[in-house]
């Protein structure tokens, strides 16, 4: 490896964590805006796709407090941003951002993210309702172990499907 190899990496490393820093400050004074521009319309239209379905609904939102109210036939989903996939957005979006590519690739990656995670919250408190509905004894091995894992694996599969295909990579410093 290449003491630039290195150096890139490195700074890579740092730039992610200090993102991360500012990200996580950020956040908690704009967490409002993500209640309304994310939380609730992916809540919405996973209640409407559940609704579609056949499984009967009614969404409350209460956006000042955190989180929407999904109340089915047999069970109460109170819908929070780690339902979403807000904070797995987040991590990709930084790394995106902080990545050695040329800014039109950082655009796209951006975009790709944000429209593919939102697509990816909607299906998985689909899925959830859906499991709710018909095998509620397996609600929690789906919410609390495979969907943990599958948030990390749509991550990384994200971000390596959008460097492998959607980067265009600056000309190595040397």
């Amino acid at each position: 490896m290449s003491v630039y190899d290195q150096q890139s990496q490195s700074g890579f490393v740092l730039r992610f964590v200090l993102s991360m820093v500012v990200l996580t400050t950020a956040y908690s004074y704009v967490e409002p805006l993500f209640g309304y521009t994310y939380l609730y319309p992916l809540s919405l239209v996973s209640a409407t796709l559940l609704d579609l379905s056949g499984v009967p609904n009614d969404l409350s939102a209460f956006i000042d407090q955190g989180f929407c109210a999904l109340q089915m036939e047999r069970n109460l989903f109170h819908i929070e941003y780690e339902c979403t996939g807000v904070f797995t957005l987040c991590i990709y979006l930084v790394t995106v951002v902080v990545y050695p590519v040329a800014w039109v690739a950082k655009v796209r990656g951006v975009a790709l993210g944000v429209f593919a995670f939102f697509a990816y919250g909607v299906l998985r408190v689909f899925g959830l309702g859906l499991i709710s509905h018909w095998l509620p004894s397996w609600l929690e091995f789906f919410h609390i172990y495979l969907m943990v894992a599958l948030n990390l694996g749509f991550l990384l599969f994200l971000w390596a499907f959008w460097v492998k295909r959607w980067t265009i990579h600056l000309p190595d410093k040397k």
